[in-house]
């Protein structure tokens, strides 16, 4: 595999660098031949997609300015189940041993793993989740006026919940109450006999309510609701890390929180949050700015590519440049290697001026 850099940008305008990080999304590791995905109309090469990340990973390593790297979730596959310690073993080998590295949990994260390994992979990495309802979200600084925030997109779900089997059957009631195709009482069970299946006869804006996704829940968006005030009172540029997309504009419908127009709600609040939110889950990825009025900054949404469903030979990884510009604000740079989706930002990602009257 041959990377080739596909993304960069002119850094006329940045005065100082404050964080680089690694970036990279589903790799979705197993050892298991190439085989389709549910839906049968996408080829997944998991063990190319492994040697993927353990490209980035070199890549990285020869960078001595990157401070971290993170992936967006689905770090293993539900297949690794079966020989969960061998998958473990091969991915922390491709980790290497001189990154940092961070995990937003995704589903199949949470169907190779229980919640509390999850906890425990993570924990030697220094982690400091948020002590309540077993989430496994946290903050950390990233760099001098940068915030990154790690969130828990299954704290509700009927996929490793965080409130165990109390929480299970809450998750369950909630999404059958949302979507009449699903069994409350084996809510993950496919509706084959539908010619939708779980989207049959539902409107765009419900699609989301299916088994994959999962919420922050209420507990979790209170706890971010606090540290992105704090972040706004500090005038610091708040990272955002989820598997689950937040805005459906930068992903496709079924693939967004169910509790995503509470989460937009509370960002809302704060119309000088300078925001860029990084999210996983759909592979093919997306991208979009949203501009709630013209009073707020822009809030930038990006979904990579999944390394999982590149072509043979193709990769898809980053790294992100987040710095002061001249006029003292901040500037991100996306830079990418490969696979990108059609819609990826090609310029800077400034926030020295507020949105139009376009809304979204």
């Amino acid at each position: 595999v041959s990377p080739v850099a596909t993304l960069s940008y002119s850094v006329s305008t940045i005065k100082q660098e404050l964080v680089r990080f690694g970036l990279i999304a589903d790799v979705q590791y197993a050892d298991e031949d190439d085989g389709p995905n549910f839906a049968q109309n996408r080829l997944r090469r998991y063990r190319q997609s492994l040697e993927t990340m353990r490209l980035a990973c070199k890549d990285w390593e020869k960078d001595s300015e990157i401070n971290f790297a993170i992936c967006l979730g689905d770090l293993f596959d539900h297949k690794a189940s079966s020989h969960r310690d061998k998958a473990l073993a091969k991915v922390k080998a491709a980790m290497g041993n001189s990154l940092t590295w961070h995990l937003a949990p995704g589903n199949h994260d949470l169907c190779a793993f229980t919640r509390e390994e999850v906890r425990e992979l993570l924990a030697p990495l220094g982690t400091n989740f948020v002590s309540t309802n077993n989430g496994l979200y946290y903050e950390f600084s990233a760099g001098d006026g940068v915030r990154a925030i790690v969130l828990d997109s299954y704290v509700q779900s009927v996929i490793g919940p965080a409130g165990g089997l109390k929480g299970f059957r809450e998750s369950a009631h909630f999404l059958a109450s949302h979507n009449p195709n699903i069994i409350e009482e084996d809510p993950a069970r496919p509706s084959t006999s539908l010619p939708k299946g779980w989207l049959h006869n539902l409107e765009a804006t419900q699609y989301r309510f299916v088994p994959f996704n999962g919420g922050l829940g209420e507990t979790q968006r209170e706890w971010l609701r606090i540290v992105l005030q704090d972040a706004v009172n500090n005038d610091e540029i708040v990272l955002v890390f989820c598997h689950v997309p937040i805005l459906p504009q930068a992903s496709k419908p079924h693939n967004v929180c169910w509790d995503n127009t509470d989460v937009l709600d509370l960002l809302d609040e704060q119309p000088n949050l300078r925001l860029v939110v990084f999210a996983g889950h759909d592979h093919d990825g997306g991208y979009a700015m949203r501009c709630p009025s013209n009073k707020h900054r822009p809030r930038y949404h990006l979904t990579p590519s999944a390394p999982l469903e590149c072509d043979k030979g193709q990769v898809s990884f980053g790294s992100i440049h987040v710095s002061r510009s001249y006029d003292d604000d901040f500037v991100v740079d996306v830079r990418w290697v490969g696979k990108t989706p059609h819609n990826w930002p090609r310029k800077q990602l400034r926030f020295d001026v507020h949105c139009n009257n376009d809304k979204m």
